[in-house]
């Protein structure tokens, strides 16, 4: 296999692109989700001979999911609370504020391991030319992630003002200020120290981490030690596999339970079917006998049912609190179109559950019969009797998705029978995380 298939540095320089914020009505431009899968490439499986790069990895897994929250935050202002009447400003304030404190803390301690890691590289594989001023670029790329995260509070803070502070400043400066108009004269500024310090950063991290990516003697050096790894311990690989596939999955479960805030549901369907599709892709890699074409069709379509039904949903429910009687007709067409695509998703989640529940079964039955005909497995017939509890699992499924589909129709309030509702896809999401950690354990022990 090419070395340059199991990591590349010179992504990491490239991702960097990306964690230069340029945001248009609260929605980045260049997703940060998008520098986590370049970083992830980048490291690859450098990840499986050193401590340091596998830490950077598990948080930037985290701090995936905080970027696509972000993006999605995002969205949601931009169709459902931009031009809204109520005032959204200490909402969007606190999130702000909480989302660039996350950026700030993940990225300086994922490139706090990146650079440990590469440093432990270079000193085992005898080549320091390179990694002389790896010091000074980790320090550029710390003070780059504090001052973005200064500016983008400090857009935001005009809204910390009191109506009282506003009207002493436009007395003393003999204008008349708002809370908008000084965000718009910090913007420009701040769009500008951002744009420069990004652009000098890049000029430095760049040339580094490329140097770094054609580096022969650290290249050959990871090469060899992930190429013995992979060769010599074939359980790993499946183990690793399946626990990164399996997160997924038992992710999906977590936004399957409907949590609202302001009777906006902040844990949105259609992201179960991305979570669901990243699963059910790294178990499939390139295993023709597990690719499941019917599976990822059903989670396509239902991705764009369910995004539909989210946000027609979400603007239904922000703008009925303050609509006038003129346009109540145009909000409850909008609230019967987001109920058909709501009902739709749900009865295509269904069939998708049970799509995705013999596609597990399919899993295990695989590794059970490789374990009993190449390994010579004693396996008992309670072991090898997959579909004990089939009826009871796909009827049981049948039950949730009937009580997620009457979501559509209960009161919009945050009653008993909301708690109810609530609490029946709390159980379900724990159950159904509780039946892949165990198909997970079975596989594994086929293999003890």
């Amino acid at each position: 296999m090419r070395i340059d298939k199991l990591f590349d540095f010179k992504y990491i320089g490239i991702a960097i692109i990306f964690l230069i914020d340029f945001n248009i009505n609260n929605i980045d431009v260049l997703p940060d989700f998008i520098a986590v899968l370049l970083i992830m490439q980048a490291i690859g499986k450098a990840r499986f001979i050193n401590e340091s790069l596998a830490k950077a990895h598990n948080l930037l897994k985290i701090f995936c999911a905080v970027s696509i929250i972000k993006f999605a935050a995002g969205i949601i202002y931009i169709f459902v609370l931009w031009g809204s009447p109520v005032d959204n400003s200490s909402l969007i304030l606190t999130m702000t504020f909480i989302f660039a404190l996350f950026e700030l803390g993940l990225c300086i301690l994922i490139f706090k391991h990146i650079f440990k890691g590469l440093d432990q590289f270079s000193h085992m594989s005898g080549s320091f030319d390179n990694m002389k001023n790896a010091g000074m670029v980790a320090l550029i790329l710390n003070i780059f992630f504090i001052v973005k995260f200064v500016l983008t509070f400090l857009v935001k803070t005009p809204f910390l003002l009191a109506p009282s502070d506003l009207d002493a400043l436009s007395q003393r400066f003999d204008v008349f200020l708002t809370e908008q108009f000084i965000q718009d004269l910090l913007l420009p500024p701040s769009i500008i120290i951002q744009t420069l310090s990004g652009i000098f950063v890049l000029s430095i991290a760049l040339p580094f981490f490329f140097r770094i990516a054609k580096d022969e003697k650290i290249r050959e050096y990871i090469g060899s030690k992930i190429t013995s790894k992979l060769a010599e311990d074939f359980f790993f690989v499946l183990k690793l596999n399946l626990k990164s596939a399996f997160a997924f999955l038992a992710a999906a479960c977590v936004f399957f339970v409907d949590l609202r805030l302001e009777q906006v549901i902040i844990l949105p369907d259609f992201i179960i079917c991305v979570l669901l599709f990243l699963g059910v892709s790294q178990i499939a890699g390139n295993d023709a006998d597990m690719n499941s074409k019917k599976l990822n069709i059903y989670l396509a379509a239902n991705f764009i049912i369910s995004i539909a039904a989210y946000i027609l949903g979400s603007i239904y429910s922000v703008r009925v609190f303050v609509a006038f009687a003129d346009e109540l007709p145009a909000l409850y067409n909008i609230r019967l179109f987001a109920d058909i695509f709501y009902h739709a998703s749900i009865i295509l989640f269904f069939v998708i559950f049970i799509e995705l529940y013999y596609f597990i079964k399919k899993l295990q039955d695989k590794h059970l019969r490789f374990s009993s005909d190449y390994l010579k497995k004693y396996l008992t017939a309670s072991e090898q009797n997959l579909y004990k509890n089939k009826n009871m699992i796909l009827w049981a499924g049948a039950a949730v998705f009937s009580v997620k589909t009457a979501g559509a129709v209960l009161p919009r309030d945050n009653g008993l029978v909301m708690f109810l509702y609530v609490l029946a896809l709390v159980v379900a999401a724990v159950l159904a995380i509780k039946w892949l950690v165990g198909a997970k354990e079975n596989i594994y022990n086929y293999y003890n």
